[in-house]
């Protein structure tokens, strides 16, 4: 088929916004790229792109076109891979979207190692606490904590957290250590706004003896990252409810004190989020695999 350098080069430069980038992915020179589409444009007697010296843009022809054939571009592609996977060498570009919280405090420090076992993966970690759409975002995965959407997702569980209340020592020394739940609406709670559904993270604490309470609190500071809250309760600002593994053990023993023993949130789980079992790549489940078998034996405060 004549046209078919010309159709991956028109769905590359599409998917990736430039000639350049096309270029890249297909390994070929920007200019063969740019040839390429020219020649499919003839080939079809229409324009597909407008180009501009600063942009690219589809023509209606162009979508139409873009449309029909991205499809089957991602069949051939699937095909290549299966072929990859054949060789049984995980390789290529894994794209993988996770919270900023859980990426900066557990996903980086692992990726060295994992970088180092398998060295023809690439990773492109991006971190945004707004659930991604991973069939039109391009992502292979993606790593969610708490509550999922039921997206019929295949789902497996990475690890497990805690959530309690803490307090600096200072603010306590100021404004005294509540001996009961209740206490709680006399107290500065720092608020933790959810990105996704634009709500503040309820205070449901569970009992030892598993009996569960909704608390009402508030308090004069509401942020959207994790690493923030944990960092303004240190500072004395109030009490927060806080992640198990974002608390240094430094600061644990120096600066804050896990109040309320008794009480705690429910244990929340991370996710690790792809389209189908069947159909994963060798790349996005040697990493699941990785994360799965070396978070399960770091130990949780």
């Amino acid at each position: 088929m004549k046209s078919l350098p010309g159709i991956l080069s028109f769905i590359k430069t599409v998917d990736t916004g430039s000639f350049t980038r096309a270029a890249r992915m297909l390994d070929i020179s920007p200019a063969a790229v740019s040839k390429n589409v020219a020649r499919l444009e003839d080939h079809l007697a229409t324009r597909l792109l407008n180009r501009t010296t600063r942009s690219l843009s589809m023509t209606e022809d162009g979508q139409l076109f873009f449309d029909r054939c991205r499809g089957a571009v991602r069949d051939l592609e699937s095909a290549d891979q299966a072929l990859l996977e054949h060789r049984s060498t995980p390789m290529g570009l894994l794209r993988v979207s996770c919270s900023v919280t859980v990426g900066k405090a557990v996903i980086l420090p692992l990726l060295p190692a994992f970088l180092a076992k398998y060295p023809q993966i690439q990773i492109e970690l991006v971190l945004d606490d707004r659930f991604a759409d991973l069939v039109a975002d391009r992502f292979d995965m993606a790593l969610r904590g708490g509550r999922l959407p039921n997206s019929g997702m295949v789902a497996r569980k990475i690890f497990s957290f805690n959530v309690a209340p803490y307090a600096a020592h200072s603010y306590l020394k100021r404004f005294g250590e509540p001996k009961t739940v209740d206490d709680l609406v006399h107290h500065n709670c720092l608020q933790f706004r959810l990105v996704n559904n634009n709500t503040l993270l309820e205070w449901e604490l569970e009992s030892s003896d598993k009996e569960t309470r909704a608390i009402s609190t508030s308090g004069n500071l509401i942020l959207n990252d994790a690493s923030a809250i944990v960092s303004m309760c240190a500072a004395g600002l109030g009490v927060a409810l806080l992640a198990d593994f974002l608390i240094d053990a430094d600061i644990l023993g120096h600066q804050l004190k896990r109040i309320l023993p008794d009480y705690a949130r429910p244990p929340l789980s991370v996710y690790a989020c792809y389209p189908s079992r069947k159909h994963a790549p060798l790349k996005t489940r040697v990493f699941v695999d990785y994360l799965a078998s070396t978070l399960k034996t770091v130990s949780r405060k």
